[in-house]
């Protein structure tokens, strides 16, 4: 009786060290996947960061006429420069300046990821919270960045409309079609 005893208590410490071994194999994988991510992730962050924040700026201070200047990334968070240099505050910039900004930053990261294939930029009621001027400033940006990529627009807004067959604005190659009658 002892010895059936000792061969089931052997038994089951054998199926016991045969599932300690592969919890180990299954940690050692655990660790070695977050130690790839973690590489990975600041690999990225080295590389993409500062080509986003660079190209975000150029974008910005083209839309804005050079009243912001920079656009900075550390440590997650997005620092607004002016044109001199000054990092400003959120509160005090308008909502239609903040889609700005949000838009230099998608444009950026859009141009960085895609790998030397033009995808189109699809952009649905960027207009919204932009008056005239920064409206008409976005489309003649979108305008010359048509040139390398295709660009939709979707928009239940006449702003566009009017904007773009504006007799001063310089676009060609633009198809609107107006959903308004066709439903």
């Amino acid at each position: 009786n002892d010895s059936h005893n000792t061969a089931c208590i052997e038994k089951e410490i054998a199926v016991i060290e045969a599932e300690i071994s592969e919890l180990e194999d299954n940690m050692r994988s655990a660790k070695f996947a977050i130690e790839t991510y973690n590489e990975a992730l600041s690999e990225m962050q080295k590389t993409y960061i500062p080509q986003t924040a660079k190209r975000a700026s150029e974008i910005l201070s083209e839309l804005t006429h050079g009243k912001y200047s920079g656009i900075t990334i550390k440590g997650g968070k997005i620092a607004i420069k002016d044109k001199d240099k000054n990092i400003m505050n959120f509160a005090s910039i308008s909502k239609a300046t903040c889609d700005q900004i949000f838009f230099s930053l998608r444009l950026a990261i859009s141009e960085i990821t895609e790998n030397k294939i033009s995808t189109p930029l699809v952009l649905d009621d960027i207009f919204l919270n932009y008056n005239e001027t920064k409206a008409s400033q976005l489309l003649k940006f979108l305008t010359e960045y048509s040139k390398k990529s295709q660009i939709l627009i979707f928009s239940n807004h006449n702003q566009v409309l009017n904007l773009a067959g504006n007799d001063e604005s310089s676009i060609e190659n633009i198809n609107m079609i107006s959903m308004k009658n066709r439903i």
